[in-house]
């Protein structure tokens, strides 16, 4: 994968926290994406293929039909909701590793001023860059990363929400009356 130039030019400013930080990032966004696709797209395959199973049942109203509804939307909740605890501690690992970078980047910067005092700007302003953008960076992934896995989350309740919906619990026979008789 080639990395443009502009951001090939910040992550080296940064310093190597930088790139962890890009590395949590891409690692992040990919399970973002993996989960967003998945809510999209191809749950209505999976819930339609649940709901037929369901509705092929001559038995919705005992109790072994309440434990089989039980074990489908548990099930289900596990499909849709496998990777949000990765997702949630990337979120919670980010800022501390911008963190890092400024605890880094100061230890750098007192070390350049111990060494060759206050006459060399360069080093002193490539020292500040090193303090600041894993900072910055750690924060901004944190801000987009709990926007979108929020979103995520919500989505994945309203869909198993949808399909708790779909499996009704009662006798078909009594759903055909009350339809024939409305």
């Amino acid at each position: 994968m080639l990395i443009p130039l502009p951001i090939l030019d910040y992550l080296t400013r940064g310093g190597w926290v930088l790139w962890i930080v890009f590395g949590l990032t891409s690692v992040m966004l990919t399970l973002l994406s993996e989960r967003f696709t998945y809510l999209v797209w191809h749950w209505r395959k999976r819930h339609r293929k649940i709901i037929t199973l369901w509705r092929a049942r001559t038995d919705r109203s005992s109790w072994r039909a309440h434990k089989v509804r039980e074990t489908l939307l548990a099930r289900e909740q596990a499909v849709m909701e496998t990777g949000f605890p990765v997702i949630k501690g990337l979120i919670a690992i980010c800022p501390l590793t911008g963190l890092l970078g400024t605890v880094t980047g100061m230890i750098t910067l007192f070390e350049r001023m111990g060494y060759h005092g206050l006459t060399v700007g360069p080093m002193l302003l490539e020292s500040l860059s090193r303090i600041t953008l894993p900072t910055l960076a750690g924060i901004l992934v944190t801000i987009v990363g709990v926007y979108a896995y929020t979103w995520c989350l919500k989505l994945a309740e309203r869909r198993q929400h949808r399909l708790a919906d779909a499996l009704t619990l009662s006798d078909p026979a009594t759903n055909l009356r009350s339809a024939n008789a409305g």
